[in-house]
């Protein structure tokens, strides 16, 4: 992810190297985009798929936490401190993108063969999907809609999700629509 959209000289970038000089692992990096010098976020983590906030102050990731276990989390870019956002034992976690305003991380929620697309915001996840459809791929507009990829009809469409008069917490009747129809 570019940390400022504005004037994007650096990156947050996910970058496999030997952790603790036996293991590849891959961990997050800022890197310079006009000199290529790069510098450790992370490490350890096993950080995947980072996004910046708009304006750089922090980085949602993907974090493998143990044997088959992913967690969200994220990373405060001023002062280097981490916190775990969520987990479910068993549950992967892919694609974290953060809304416009911060305040939400929209990302892929896969449990067992089920792969849809929840909705994290101050402590709380809502799942926008919840069927058998493959749905990947979150990415907020910005508006605060929200656009994602399903195969709910056989081949692959984009839909977009809008909240409704409960904001978040009435998905569960949401019903997605195809951006074209």
């Amino acid at each position: 992810g570019i940390v400022d959209g504005r004037a994007p000289t650096e990156a947050v970038v996910a970058f496999q190297d030997y952790h603790r000089y036996y293991w590849l692992w891959s961990d997050l990096w800022r890197v310079d985009l006009t000199t290529g010098r790069r510098t450790r976020l992370t490490d350890g983590k096993r950080a995947t798929d980072p996004d910046v906030l708009p304006g750089g102050a922090f980085v949602a990731y993907v974090a493998r936490v143990a044997p088959g276990e992913m967690a969200l989390e994220r990373l405060w870019l001023d002062d280097g401190s981490t916190e775990r956002l969520f987990q479910i034992p068993g549950a992967q976690i892919y694609l974290p993108r953060i809304s416009p305003d911060g305040l939400r991380i929209a990302f892929e929620l896969q449990e067992g063969a089920r792969r849809d697309i929840a909705v994290w915001q101050a402590g709380r996840v809502v799942r926008v999907t919840n069927g058998d459809a493959l749905d990947t791929s979150p990415e907020w507009l910005p508006d605060g809609r929200l656009l994602f990829s399903s195969d709910r009809t056989g081949i692959y469409d984009l839909y977009l999700f809008e909240p409704g008069p409960g904001g978040w917490s009435a998905t569960a009747a949401a019903h997605p629509q195809p951006l074209l129809p």
